[in-house]
């Protein structure tokens, strides 16, 4: 199986002690979109997007604390990619 978690679904955290904690990551890219920013790196070697409000101050190389409430994850066949 494959965990999924939407982009909009992880925030930023103080560190591993924030319930949810999930890793820390390095910013590859930022893509501001107004009231919205992109974040693109990669987590336990698969790309990852990360969807920010748009006023946070983030670069590329800044390091972050990433969370997510894994009661919102979906679970995929990892053959098929179909929903579990």
């Amino acid at each position: 199986a494959s965990l999924g978690i939407r982009p909009e679904h992880i925030s930023l955290v103080e560190g591993p002690q924030a319930p949810g904690y999930l890793g820390d990551v390095t910013v590859e890219i930022v893509e501001p979109m107004g009231s919205d920013t992109l974040v693109w790196t990669t987590f336990a070697g698969h790309p990852m997007r990360v969807r920010l409000d748009g006023q946070v101050a983030v670069a590329g190389g800044d390091r972050l604390s990433l969370a997510s409430d894994i009661s919102r994850a979906s679970l995929f066949d990892a053959r098929t990619e179909d929903r579990l």
